[in-house]
């Protein structure tokens, strides 16, 4: 893979992406993800940036785009600008040219030294590795941990959670479908975690990866202590057999079509219904220290990854 050989895919992804978007413009009643190709192009185009470009200034904006864009149409703008400027960076294509790219072969990205990442000086040459990127899902009454945890991980992740990764009028459903392409999943456990569909949707995402478990760890709070037993277990249970209840409930009588948005929580909530007692138990069945060490581990496995 020669420099030039990269430039000509970067542009061929510009060329994808503008027609993708040139799409969304024609039919903007449906989601770019929906549209054939572009779950494709983001893979590719994913592999290309974390293996290629993962030493240039873009790479933080490159990792929002591909994990918390609230909207995938911004998200794939967000992209191309990224894309752009990577394009028009001369300093970047040409001191690549002089340092080839062999380090690729090997695994290996080159970064930019000093404080600015356009720079060109004596560390230029020096390769080192990608921070991972670290999703943190917990209930807002968890702030506090999050809080901490995410100082902790600051020197040696890209800390992803919802609060700072979302723009303003973002979609949530979207930007927690990402998780699924995080490096580590550190799931916060309260007892209104437990009782949250919003969080627990996130679970739902994790859990269609077949190997979720090796890449996730868990803090469990003193108000969740409750799951590692089984009649703490049946309580969560019985509490998701209740909210489906009231909500079918509710929904009796009425023409589906009027009501999509609660149609879609209802099965939502089946879905929880259905998996949160397995959830439940692979976490208790996880030898989870206490909060404090349990963060320490975080922290631990973040910084030899």
């Amino acid at each position: 893979m020669t420099v030039y050989d990269l430039q000509l895919q970067l542009l061929k992804f510009q060329e994808e992406g503008l027609r993708l978007l040139q799409l969304c413009g024609q039919y903007p009643g449906i989601p770019v993800s929906s549209i054939p190709g572009y779950d494709a192009w983001l893979n590719n185009l994913y592999q290309y940036e974390q293996r290629y470009l993962s030493g240039h200034q873009t790479h933080d904006r490159f990792q929002f785009g591909f994990v918390s864009a609230g909207n995938p149409q911004v998200g794939l703008t967000q992209l191309l600008q990224c894309l752009d400027l990577v394009n028009k960076d001369q300093l970047f294509w040409d001191d690549l040219k002089q340092k080839g790219t062999s380090g690729f072969e090997n695994g290996e990205a080159p970064l930019y030294g000093g404080n600015n990442p356009r720079q060109i000086d004596n560390q230029s040459s020096v390769f080192q590795q990608v921070k991972p990127t670290v999703f943190l899902s917990y209930n807002w009454g968890s702030d506090k941990t999050a809080d901490e945890v995410e100082n902790r991980l600051k020197p040696f992740a890209n800390v992803l959670r919802d609060k700072s990764s979302i723009g303003p009028w973002g979609s949530i459903s979207e930007f927690m479908k990402g998780i699924r392409k995080t490096d580590l999943v550190v799931v916060i456990i309260s007892d209104a975690y437990l009782k949250s569909a919003a969080c627990l949707y996130e679970i739902m995402q994790l859990l269609k990866d077949e190997g979720w478990i090796s890449h996730s760890m868990f803090l469990v709070e003193d108000s969740a202590k409750g799951l590692y037993k089984s009649v703490g277990q049946l309580q969560y249970v019985k509490y998701w057999a209740s909210e489906r209840d009231k909500l079918e409930k509710a929904l009796e009588g009425i023409n589906p079509a009027l009501v999509t948005a609660q149609a879609d929580e209802l099965k939502r909530i089946q879905l929880i219904q259905l998996h949160i007692n397995d959830f439940m138990k692979s976490v208790s069945d996880r030898n989870n220290p206490n909060l404090t060490q349990a963060i320490d581990a975080v922290e631990k496995r973040v910084r030899n990854s």
